[in-house]
């Protein structure tokens, strides 16, 4: 067997592979519910109150590759706690912040 004969036999077993993933995922999001908003037009501060994660990445100018992941929690009173990490691609720092009821 040459090389281009491997080759094209990897190619082949990468494409199984990737089309197993692909059309996996497709059937698995396919049997996933729908999941639909309530429909209010109102926000108020007893509204928020959970838990809610979060993460970003993308550039920041003059900075460089910026990414973070966290927590943040209304207490359906007005209050927000909040805590996450972040990698500004220097270092990596863990912050956390309150905002108390007025």
């Amino acid at each position: 067997m040459g090389i281009r004969e491997l080759v094209e036999q990897r190619c082949r077993g990468f494409r199984r592979a990737l089309c197993s993933i692909v059309f996996g995922n497709a059937f698995v999001l396919a049997l996933a519910p729908t999941v639909h908003a309530e429909q209010r037009n109102e926000c108020t501060k007893g509204f928020l109150k959970r838990s809610y994660g979060y993460v970003f990445s993308g550039p920041r100018v003059g900075v460089g590759p910026v990414a973070a992941a966290g927590i943040i929690a209304f207490d359906g009173q007005g209050g927000v706690t909040g805590q996450d990490t972040v990698n500004n691609s220097v270092t990596i720092s863990r912050r956390t912040g309150t905002v108390a009821t007025r």
